[in-house]
């Protein structure tokens, strides 16, 4: 019975300790009255933006960068969608490469879209869009994983 009330306590004590942990920054994401952005601590993701305001300037805007990677000689999969050492078919169907300005003005752009039909016009969300093709292939990197992550150190 002891050991079920300690566990039972540890477990509440865990239960309290992440759901204050999800809440604990009370921030309001976005711009300040100058559309500075809000300083905030580095590496919490507090940078997003809530606005591109003004929404009739094409220089703001919130941009994203887009990776598509790609394992040396990586033929796996459909080739209808993604075929070997090309971009997938969809890439540039979803963020727009520059502002537009209207609500309708990333019609072909899914996520662009998205953030512009949801926000009502105040959120302008555009990408740069990259593929690479890494110099080993799947084998390499799931065998040396070590390595690879001291590498990247």
């Amino acid at each position: 019975m002891f050991k079920f009330i300690i566990t039972l306590a540890l477990t509440f004590t865990l239960f309290i300790k992440f759901s204050y942990s999800q809440s604990q920054y009370d921030f309001k994401c976005g711009f300040n009255q100058s559309y500075q952005p809000l300083v905030t601590p580095l590496g919490m993701g507090l940078f997003k933006p809530m606005k591109t305001t003004p929404k009739e300037d094409l220089n703001k805007y919130f941009r994203v960068l887009m990776i598509y990677v790609e394992y040396l000689n990586d033929n796996e999969g459909s080739t209808a969608y993604w075929a070997p050492r090309n971009l997938p078919v969809y890439a540039n169907q979803l963020f727009a490469p520059q502002k537009q300005l209207g609500i309708n003005a990333y019609e072909q752009y899914k996520i662009s879209d998205y953030f512009n039909k949801v926000s009502r016009d105040d959120f302008d969300v555009i990408a740069d869009v990259y593929h690479v093709i890494l110099d080993y292939e799947y084998s390499y990197y799931q065998n040396h994983l070590t390595v690879v992550i001291r590498n990247l150190n």
